[in-house]
């Protein structure tokens, strides 16, 4: 069955077009007389790849019915040594502005005269149009109810949109500092001054206030928001009732504060480290930096920790605060949204007309890969291990990221190696 299976497919490819299947069996022919002939193939089948999209797909067919040990790790690299596979491409009337998010089967783009759309993330087919908004100033905050956006008024002054997600129309206007919201379904809460507000998603005219002088950290996990106001502790309030939930100990001088997962991370400019559970206020674990560098380097949240120190990458679980890896790679030198993003296990950035990525689970590069579009704005990440590109003249590409599941499926494979297999 699995014969038919493989046969049936590498005929639709050969369907598709019978010259690139010939060209590259003819190629692969080519490789069995010699060390120097696998070595020209190898080059050869990359070129051809970069060349047409459908090469590496059916080369991923292939591999499976080879039986020549040589030629399988040639081919194993050449599968390996890219990022994703084309889905589609659609080009939209007018240019994209590079500010987008994808939700629920809908990606949500704003084009550069203010017009909001959402197109489905599936075929990029336009599923609405709504009005136009003062631009996005960063990507919009997606909910299953509402799309909230940041934006810059004509004076200069920041404000926070929200408008219900079926159509972002009777779009709610809030007044706002440029880093100053966590909007959820029920509450959205915002710093003001002279401290935090906390507005009705459904009934932004009522709400709460609470007073807080600077310095002021905030952030919020689902129901909960923690705050830090340059004393030693930590605060837990609930976000609807504002009622104080838990109350922890900690140092004066707090540098980094933020949470994901429904953890909280806190980093004093000491060098403490702590992850508290944002539910209970509970200690997950505790880590003193004692270099320098540590104290005050950047940190990166995602279902784990990130710390970049100088020209090394550390990463760490994000519940246990065990490591995982350490890279000699500057990661942090990369993060430039909009043309960064996390998709999946691992992270994409571009860099010229090419996209390269970095494994995030095993601490090591991926190869890269040459766009044929041009005008890259921005990557958005979507559902899995999707994503979406922007480009000028309106052009907007769907990707999968395919790189970490090459990698399980060859262990040997790292993505910049034809592995350990020796040539015989």
């Amino acid at each position: 069955m699995a014969q038919v299976i493989l046969g049936l497919a590498l005929t639709a490819f050969s369907l598709q077009d019978d010259t690139l299947a010939s060209r590259i069996e003819e190629i692969l022919d080519s490789m069995r007389s010699g060390l120097a002939a696998r070595a020209r193939g190898m080059a050869e089948l990359l070129e051809l790849c970069r060349e047409n999209q459908e090469a590496r797909p059916y080369l991923r067919v292939r591999l499976r019915s080879e039986k020549d040990p040589r030629i399988r790790m040639r081919l194993r690299y050449v599968v390996g040594s890219y990022l994703a596979d084309f889905l589609w491409k659609v080009k939209l009337e007018g240019e994209v502005h590079p500010h987008a998010s994808a939700f629920n089967g809908r990606t949500y783009l704003q084009m550069s005269d203010g017009a909001v759309m959402a197109i489905s993330a599936e075929t990029g087919a336009v599923m609405w149009t709504g009005p136009k908004w003062p631009l996005w100033t960063a990507s919009p905050i997606l909910s299953e109810k509402y799309l909230w956006a940041f934006c810059e008024g004509r004076d200069g002054k920041s404000f926070l949109l929200q408008a219900p997600l079926s159509g972002a129309r009777d779009a709610w206007r809030f007044p706002v500092d440029p880093e100053g919201a966590w909007p959820g379904d029920t509450m959205v809460v915002l710093r003001k001054d002279d401290g935090i507000r906390g507005r009705r998603a459904d009934a932004p005219g009522t709400g709460w206030r609470a007073r807080f002088v600077p310095p002021l950290k905030v952030a919020r996990a689902g129901g909960h928001l923690m705050l830090w106001n340059g004393t030693p502790e930590i605060v837990a309030l609930d976000v609807e009732t504002t009622k104080r939930r838990w109350t922890r100990p900690f140092d004066w001088g707090v540098n980094f504060f933020e949470a994901s997962q429904g953890i909280l991370l806190a980093r004093s400019a000491r060098g403490r480290l702590r992850a508290f559970e944002a539910a209970t206020g509970n200690i997950m674990w505790s880590h003193d930096l004692t270099d320098d560098a540590e104290r005050q380097s950047p940190l990166w949240l995602t279902d784990r920790y990130i710390l970049s120190i100088g020209s090394t990458t550390v990463c760490r679980d994000l519940r246990t605060g065990e490591k995982r890896w350490s890279a000699a790679v500057p990661l942090f030198q990369s993060k430039n949204p909009p043309l960064h993003a996390v998709i999946g296990n691992a992270l994409v950035w571009a860099k010229g007309d090419h996209l390269e990525g970095f494994d995030l689970d095993r601490g090591a590069a991926c190869s890269n890969q040459r766009i044929e579009f041009g005008g890259l704005k921005a990557l958005v990440p979507g559902a899995g291990s999707n994503f979406y590109s922007l480009h000028a003249g309106g052009t907007v590409v769907a990707w999968r990221l395919v790189i970490p599941s090459v990698l399980d499926r060859y262990p040997g494979l790292d993505g910049c190696g034809a592995g350990n297999e020796r040539d015989q």
